[in-house]
């Protein structure tokens, strides 16, 4: 089957992901317990009796190129006191699903690309890295990040 899979083109692979079956299966195993309800009010209580109904939309407009995504609903996290809240984006249930396929159809296009290390791999390099010598029991590293995405400079990093 793993075999079976890697040979289809991307066009083939999109195609297949985009079935009934595999639509039911993605939404079963990662979104269907998830009860967090996008800008269209719709939770899973509510899309689970409509489901087919809503993955056969999913598939014929996924298919025919004419999906659009609906906004995010911005939902504002308080953090504490005089810090800035945050801000929770959240998609509805169709666009998690459509996301999650085509997350998929990119991991077969681009396999090089995926990361296959665990965060403890990037944690043990820092160490050795930070602290090549040491032999305490007890490291310690502080790292300030705060306000580290509102510092990006978004409007260069879109050009480049």
């Amino acid at each position: 089957m793993e075999r079976e899979i890697k040979a289809l083109t991307v066009g083939k692979f999109f195609e297949k992901s985009f079935r009934l079956k595999s639509i039911a299966k993605v939404y079963s195993a990662k979104h269907s317990l998830k009860d967090s309800k996008g800008i269209d009010k719709i939770g899973s209580a509510k899309f689970e009796p409509r489901k087919t109904e809503h993955f056969k939309i999913i598939q014929k407009k996924c298919l025919n190129s004419s999906y659009k995504f609906s906004p995010y609903l911005e939902k504002l996290k308080v953090k504490g006191k005089n810090k800035h809240p945050r801000v929770i984006s959240i998609a509805t249930i169709r666009d998690k699903v459509v996301l999650s396929l085509l997350k998929e159809t990119l991991h077969h296009a681009f396999p090089e690309c995926i990361n296959s290390k665990l965060p403890n791999s990037y944690i043990r390099e820092i160490n050795s890295f930070t602290f090549p010598t040491t032999n305490d029991k007890v490291k310690f590293l502080k790292v300030d990040i705060e306000k580290f995405f509102d510092s990006i400079k978004h409007d260069e990093l879109i050009i480049a």
